[in-house]
């Protein structure tokens, strides 16, 4: 275990990888979301929030243990719950297999196991190399697309079959001149973006499957009675 004072702060791909241009395929790092064109609340507070945490770092009045920071911006969250409410992440799944969410944007999506997510985060805390660095989070990455069919596959004997049907981005152009959550996204959809982590070694993922994701997220969701089958067939 390292020695010293560490603080390692929870953000998001949220402060990373958004209000850029298509043309921008490449990230890491060293990348800021940028607020000024990405105004969706959920991006632009993740962003505000992890700038803060670095100010506050930095600032040897707040900070006078001197301690380090490091934070974790994983991707889309998802797998086993602990906390009987649905999380951010868990919600887009249980709307989708609840079929309020007829249509989806074809976005590539990068996910971590929540499981990964957490043992990065003590392994960013144990590793002193780790201090005054950022750390994408992601195990495996798929089109958003993909989902519906990975639900109905797995759970249409519940009663669950989501619609496949993607919103074609030419439909999206106007829409995003009045809806700041499609303008956040825009850019990215039909595109792929590569997420390079400049420090790899620092863990090694263990839970990465898509699918075994998307089950452990659902199966958990049912367990807690978060969500309910829609037909009887158990």
């Amino acid at each position: 275990m390292r020695e010293g004072h560490q603080v390692v702060v929870t953000s998001s791909e949220a402060a990373v990888a958004y209000g850029h241009p298509a043309s921008k395929v490449y990230f890491n790092e060293d990348d800021w979301t940028n607020t000024e064109i990405a105004k969706q609340d959920y991006m632009k507070s993740k962003t505000l929030a992890e700038q803060l945490a670095w100010d506050m770092a930095r600032d040897k009045r707040l900070n006078q243990p001197e301690a380090a920071l490091a934070t974790v911006c994983p991707g889309q969250i998802l797998g086993l719950s602990l906390i009987p409410w649905v999380r951010y992440s868990s919600g887009s799944l249980k709307d989708m297999a609840e079929g309020k969410t007829p249509f989806v944007f074809d976005l590539l999506s990068h996910y971590v196991d929540v499981r990964d997510c957490a043992q990065m985060h003590i392994a960013v805390m144990s590793n002193p190399g780790t201090d005054s660095n950022r750390h994408l989070s992601f195990g495996t990455k798929g089109r958003l697309t993909e989902v519906p069919g990975i639900i109905r596959e797995e759970y249409s004997h519940l009663g669950f079959k989501p619609s496949p049907r993607t919103i074609p981005k030419f439909v999206l152009w106007g829409l995003r001149f009045v809806n700041g959550d499609v303008d956040t996204i825009y850019s990215r959809i039909g595109t792929t973006q590569i997420y390079q982590t400049k420090y790899p070694e620092v863990y090694q993922y263990q839970y990465t499957d898509l699918r075994q994701m998307v089950k452990n997220t659902l199966d958990s969701l049912l367990a807690n009675k978060m969500l309910m089958p829609k037909s009887k067939s158990i």
